[in-house]
This record gives C-alpha cells, structure tokens and sequence, in this order.
C-alpha cells in the first residue's frame, strides 16, 4: 500500500533519524559516474569504511545489482529503501 508523505518521511531511514534504528537501506553503485557533486563529497579517492553516496570500491553490473539485492533479502528483513546510485 502506498503511504501519505507523512508517513512515508517517518518511516524513510534517509529521513528521520529515528526510523533508522528500524529499517535499513542499501545503495546500490550501478552508474560508472556520479553526476550528482554534492557540496560536502569529494570523490578523488576511496575507503573501505567510506559510506556516502559517490564512493565506492565496485560498479554494479544490473545482474550483480539483482542478485546482490536477493541476497541482501534473503538475510535481512529490515531493509525498505534500496537506493540506485553512481
């Protein structure tokens, strides 16, 4: 069922601190570039504890993506956002 604005701001881990405690995201890096240039990013290198959007140590191909996602379901039911990333 779809949400009012309301309750999907409440419940979205992105946008309410609170609701992150309860449901998880995951992005998935499947553009080869980034072309949002957040003010605060700089994306000249990479970490392995790096966890922003515009970093990241592998592209997705969409298989990849798909079985990734699988699998990161079959382990976890607490995850309601997916977010497509470069």
């Amino acid at each position: 069922p779809l949400l009012d604005k309301q309750s999907f701001l409440q419940n979205h881990p992105c946008y309410n601190k609170a609701a992150s405690a309860n449901w998880g995201r995951l992005h998935l890096p499947v553009a080869p570039n980034c072309n949002i240039q957040c003010n605060y990013c700089n994306r000249k290198y990479d970490c392995a504890n790096e966890n922003r959007p515009g970093v990241t140590q592998h592209v997705y191909t969409p298989q990849e993506a798909a079985a990734f996602v699988r699998k990161v379901f079959d382990a976890r039911q607490d995850i309601s956002v997916v977010g497509i990333a470069g």
